[in-house]
C-alpha cells in the first residue's frame, strides 16, 4: 500500500469516528452545564491541564495510560 492508499484509509478512518460521536457531541452541547464549562476560563484550563497531565503519563508511564 502507497502512501497515498495509506494516508486516504486514515481519512476514512477518522471520518467514521466523527461521524460515529457527532449525535452524542451535539446531545451534550444542549446539556446547560457543558454551556457554562465552554464559557468558563477558569474551567478550560483545568480541563488543559488536566489534558496535559494525563499526556505526561503516557509519556513517563506508556502501561498506565491506555490511548
Amino acid at each position: 500500500m502507497g502512501v497515498f492508499e495509506s494516508a486516504l484509509c486514515v481519512f476514512f478512518f477518522f471520518q467514521e469516528q466523527i461521524r460515529l460521536m457527532l449525535p452524542n457531541f451535539l446531545q451534550q452541547l444542549q446539556n446547560p452545564e457543558i454551556h457554562n464549562l465552554m464559557s468558563n476560563p477558569q474551567a478550560l484550563g483545568a480541563l488543559m491541564q488536566i489534558q496535559q497531565g494525563v499526556e505526561q503519563l503516557r509519556n513517563v508511564a506508556p502501561g498506565l495510560v491506555n490511548r
